[in-house]
């Protein structure tokens, strides 16, 4: 074999192996028996809709083309976390809930992850929520997030007569704002800023997850005050879960890169909470 040819089997074995190994990190089991469906969650039926079932330990991958995570409502009332996963060269979505990565080291416990539809069920919100409903002031959210009350902000809404509206209006329009919600194949942090999670590693005090962001355009999606540049070429970086009882503070990349403190609060809480800040009105007594 002469040594342009030999030069040139290298360079193809090097770009297989490559692929293989990016193919590999994206690649995921189901943890129970699942059903596949197709991509339009907003029009899902998940009792009609279903196309076929796989087994419990079926691999699939996460595609590199048009990948996409959401969070939506399905037709008959389920709140789900759905992705585009490939099973046999052909993409579905499928339940993020019944996934775990192949390869990762660990896997959330069944507390920590989010029920989206128990009655019963608790949501990691930022921890001012609490400051917010001690104060007995609805105006303490505009302490921690003053941008509601600028005159211009792209993903706020206005009213058919042109009046733009009051702040808590549009702050209730994304309520609970910044939620952080956790299954074991995906994380979405305030419904447009979502990650795929490579590996969870277990700690002392909670997780290490290795994560990237779903979209390639993942910028225009931030509606935050943090500083995402820290991590802007990476394809891969680490989110530290740092957990105390109900509080979570959520670390990027290091221990000095703090995104946000979020608590786990049941849906009394909530409930209260969105009552006081549309009418003043409050009747939960915190401690």
């Amino acid at each position: 074999m002469t040594a342009k040819k030999s030069f040139l089997l290298i360079i193809i074995i090097s770009f297989s192996t490559l692929f293989s190994c990016e193919d590999e990190d994206l690649e995921f089991v189901t943890i129970k028996k699942s059903m596949l469906y197709n991509r339009d969650i907003s029009k899902l039926n998940l009792n009609r809709d279903a196309v076929f079932e796989i087994k419990k330990g079926t691999r699939v991958k996460y595609p590199i083309e048009r990948p996409y995570i959401v969070k939506d409502i399905t037709t008959n009332g389920i709140v789900i976390i759905t992705g585009a996963f490939t099973y046999k060269n052909i993409d579905y979505t499928i339940n993020c809930a019944d996934l775990i990565p192949v390869n990762t080291t660990d896997t959330f416990t069944p507390s920590f992850i989010s029920d989206l539809n128990s009655p019963n069920r608790k949501t990691w919100v930022p921890s001012y929520y609490i400051d917010v409903l001690q104060s007995q002031d609805p105006n303490t959210v505009l302490l921690f997030e003053p941008y509601w009350v600028q005159k211009y902000n792209p993903h706020l809404w206005m009213h058919h007569d042109g009046h733009e509206p009051e702040w808590y209006e549009n702050f209730l329009l994304f309520f609970p704002y910044y939620e952080f919600v956790i299954s074991n194949s995906a994380i979405i942090y305030n419904e447009d800023t979502r990650f795929i999670i490579k590996n969870i590693s277990k700690t002392a005090n909670g997780y290490n997850v290795t994560v990237k962001f779903v979209w390639e355009s993942w910028e225009k999606h931030i509606r935050d005050s943090f500083n995402w540049d820290i991590i802007k070429d990476k394809e891969y970086f680490n989110m530290i879960l740092y957990v105390d009882g109900d509080y979570m503070d959520v670390y990027i990349e290091d221990m000095k890169h703090k995104l946000n403190t979020f608590v786990q609060v049941d849906q009394v809480f909530l409930n209260e909470l969105k009552m006081f800040i549309e009418e003043n009105t409050v009747n939960l007594f915190l401690k």
